[in-house]
C-alpha cells in the first residue's frame, strides 16, 4: 500500500476528463479523444475525431494539466496529443510541421522543434 501510494505521487496522472461547451451545456472528453488543443480569436478549441467544442481554460492551463497524459505544446496557440502525431515534416526556415491523425498540419515553432523531436526520442 504505501509502494502504490509513493508510486501515485511521483507520476501524477492526469485529469480523467476535461469540461467542455456543447451549446448550453458542459460535456465531458476524455484526454485519450482529444486530438489537438488550440488557440483561435481569444478563444480555446479541443478537436476530438467527432468534434470541435470550446473550452474556457487557457493553453496554458490546459498544458500544465494534460503534460502528464502525453500532450506538448508545438507553438504559442497549440497543444497535441503525442499518441496522434503521425509525421512529422521541415517546414520553411528551420521550423516543422506535424501531421496529426486526423489529417491536419501544424507548425511548430523552431525553438520548440528540438524539444518535440527530444519527446519523440527522434
Amino acid at each position: 500500500d504505501v509502494l502504490r501510494q509513493l508510486i501515485r505521487e511521483a507520476r501524477p496522472a492526469g485529469p480523467r476528463r476535461i469540461a467542455v461547451r456543447q451549446g448550453n451545456r458542459i460535456a465531458l472528453v476524455s484526454p485519450r479523444e482529444i486530438i489537438h488543443i488550440s488557440a483561435e480569436e481569444k478563444q480555446v478549441y479541443v478537436q476530438t475525431v467527432r468534434q470541435r467544442y470550446a473550452v474556457d481554460k487557457t493553453v496554458t492551463e490546459l498544458e500544465e494539466c494534460l503534460s502528464a497524459c502525453g500532450f506538448f505544446r508545438i507553438n504559442r496557440g497549440d497543444l497535441v496529443n503525442l499518441e496522434h502525431v503521425r509525421e512529422l515534416m521541415p517546414w520553411f526556415s528551420g521550423a516543422w510541421r506535424v501531421v496529426l491523425s486526423n489529417g491536419a498540419e501544424l507548425d511548430v515553432s523552431r525553438d520548440r522543434a528540438r524539444h518535440l523531436k527530444k519527446e519523440l526520442q527522434l
